[in-house]
């Protein structure tokens, strides 16, 4: 065994186990391709587990390797496990990025109200679409107060004067 193997094979078993539990949490991650040098077609036991896709030499089917969500093992896929693990990366990713959100109050609330109206849980996209949306709305806001101002400032000045003209000028020819 290299000295490498040692290091890193020396892991806190409390750490793992902890990792494995938050994964196994997660609803929808199931155990899938094989761990062990196993066609994921035929069931031929090959001689090593390849390292990359490789072709079955017993059925010829692609073997793929990939990292699977559940236990971050590798494992080896066929083609029509392909698209099931793709998947099960996507509950993955959405799960650990609705943990990160999960501490902002402007998601919170944007969820809850996203809830109240789809009357379901809403997806992350949904709600950081709805967060996108409040911030573009509250910016437009803001230009449109500061445009107002800009306004006031730059043409009220102009107004007063004129307007204080016109009245004059109007009392000035009912008196005429």
């Amino acid at each position: 065994m290299s000295i490498l193997k040692k290091i890193f094979s020396s892991k806190d078993n409390t750490t793992i186990t902890h990792q494995k539990t938050s994964r196994i949490a997660i609803s929808g991650l199931t155990e899938i391709g094989n761990v062990n040098p196993v066609c994921p077609s035929c069931n031929f036991e090959l001689d090593e587990k390849p390292e990359r896709k490789k072709k079955c030499p017993h059925c010829g089917n692609n073997i793929f390797v990939r990292t699977r969500p559940l236990d971050r093992k590798k494992v080896l896929i066929s083609d029509k496990q392909i698209d099931q693990l793709d998947f099960q990366w996507q509950l993955y990713n959405e799960h650990k990025e609705r943990e990160n959100y999960e501490q902002d109050p402007e998601y919170l609330k944007v969820r809850d109200e996203l809830r109240k109206k789809f009357k379901r849980e809403p997806s992350v996209s949904d709600v950081r679409w709805g967060l996108a949306n409040l911030k573009v709305i509250s910016f437009r806001f803001a230009q449109l107060d500061s445009f107002w101002d800009g306004v006031e400032s730059t043409i009220g000045w102009r107004i007063l004067p004129v307007r204080s003209f016109q009245k004059n000028c109007h009392g000035d020819l009912a008196t005429m």
